[in-house]
């Protein structure tokens, strides 16, 4: 696993890799029991900042995130750029008897107007750009958030390297960067965020803030 400064995964291995989540299988359930696991202890973090009404997830992935949001009454919208992701997030929210928005678009230019989310997030997104595009990204989820910005990505951590390893054996991983809570601070600097808190969630580095 390589820390690289400058890359980004191309949206076709995102549709790869959600088609394989779509077709299930034993590896597929394993692989959402541990992203439910980790979905869970990071909604109950967020909730500890209270956040109200609606809430994004800019890159929304198999949408799991929100259907715990939704659960407890929120107002849900997710976004990604691939068109498998959305499919299985509809399947997750259906499965839940969850209603809430998808819309595909590019989380580098969110189609929603200054200030309308009271939480935007993201989970096991911002590893895989460089850190200039993070930065931007992070503006970019700022500026559609009328009050909260919080982000969750592995950590430069000895419990998520060995989990890599093992889970790589059965699983292709994209490239990553791994973060520590130095670089976290420093990121969320960039993008003109006050952090709030930084919190280790099984090798993962969970990181709220809000505008200056």
């Amino acid at each position: 696993m390589t820390n690289p400064l400058n890359f980004e995964i191309p949206v076709e291995h995102w549709e790869y890799v959600w088609s394989k989540e779509l077709k299930g299988g034993i590896l597929i359930r394993f692989a959402e029991l541990t992203r439910k696991m980790l979905n869970k202890r990071l909604v109950k973090f967020f909730l500890r900042f209270r956040p109200k009404g609606n809430i994004l997830e800019a890159g929304s992935g198999s949408g799991m995130g929100l259907v715990i949001f939704g659960k407890k009454g929120f107002e849900i919208v997710g976004i990604d750029y691939s068109n498998n992701s959305i499919e299985l997030a509809k399947k997750n929210f259906k499965k839940n008897n969850i209603k809430g928005i998808l819309v595909k678009a590019n989380i580098k230019k969110i189609p929603f107007l200054d200030n309308t989310f009271s939480l935007v997030f993201n989970q096991g997104v911002i590893e895989h750009f460089s850190i200039s595009e993070a930065t931007n990204i992070l503006r970019e989820m700022k500026r559609v958030s009328n009050n909260l910005i919080a982000i969750s990505v592995p950590g430069n951590t000895r419990f998520y390297k060995i989990w890599v390893y093992f889970a790589g054996i059965f699983w292709k991983f994209p490239q990553e960067k791994l973060y520590t809570p130095q670089e976290l601070i420093s990121l969320f600097k960039k993008a003109s965020l006050l952090i709030l808190e930084i919190k280790k969630i099984f090798g993962h580095y969970a990181c709220i803030g809000k505008k200056y």
